[in-house]
């Protein structure tokens, strides 16, 4: 039901798009919390961002000693115009290593650690391909490749009608987008700790998209710890958000 409301939003929210939006304004703004803390530890949120359970997540991290980098994203980085989806998820993965390299330059931290919130996981794996030096990621509800979840997702269906309108199937879709596929970054996460939240009854991002990853970064030897959510999409994001128990830096 959460699901289903929120998607209905997102459709509400398209007929308002920015048409002056350019993949050079992907990132809206960055905010670093507790500068000083050992572990730089970067938050990239959800499609339209996550409110306040975000917000919470910053402060928690934030408070538990992690300087805490957080992605502010404009709502247009996903769209129907397929070029630049491309150029704006790679606009965000140029700003943030220059951010990260800024950072580290002034604050050398001991490590960086990566997590990702939905569509947050595609800029996060983007990323994490052009630092091999990052230490730790967490996939929450993430998918192995973005195609399929915009083609089968309910948030998105506004978006795949389009598509379809301009000629495009789904086979087309991956080709064009199989450069920005999260299963990309796998080899650069070989013995590293990948932590990865599963919903189990998911209709935004589809479970089985989910589990593809799970079994990518197996695969891929990467240190991969699973935790399953029977809450759907936007509740698993919410709990993650909350949960003590469910950050671990």
């Amino acid at each position: 039901m959460l699901d289903k409301l929120i998607s209905g939003y997102s459709s509400r929210k398209h007929r308002h798009d920015d048409t002056g939006y350019t993949s050079a304004s992907a990132i809206i703004d960055l905010k670093l919390a507790n500068p000083k803390g050992e572990i730089l530890t970067i938050l990239f949120p959800p499609w339209h961002g996550a409110g306040k359970p975000f917000k919470i997540l910053e402060h928690r991290l934030a408070q538990g000693g992690s300087a805490t980098l957080s992605v502010n994203l404009h709502n247009q980085i996903l769209s129907a115009d397929i070029n630049e989806v491309v150029q704006s998820f790679y606009s965000i993965q140029a700003q943030i290593i220059t951010e990260i390299d800024k950072l580290q330059k002034k604050y050398k931290y001991r490590e960086v650690h990566m997590i990702g919130l939905s569509i947050g996981t595609l800029s996060m794996s983007l990323v994490a391909r052009a630092y091999p030096k990052v230490s730790q990621v967490t996939f929450v509800v993430g998918a192995s490749r973005l195609a399929p979840c915009v083609w089968y997702g309910i948030r998105t269906q506004k978006i795949r009608k389009q598509v379809e309108a301009n000629g495009f199937s789904l086979a087309k879709l991956e080709l064009e987008w199989s450069d920005l596929a999260p299963a990309l970054s796998a080899p650069i996460l070989r013995g590293k700790l990948v932590q990865i939240y599963v919903s189990n009854s998911d209709k935004i991002i589809p479970t089985a998209y989910q589990t593809e990853l799970v079994h990518t970064m197996l695969d891929a030897g990467a240190n991969v710890r699973v935790f399953r959510s029977n809450y759907g999409h936007t509740a698993s994001i919410i709990k993650f958000c909350l949960s003590d128990k469910l950050v671990k830096i």
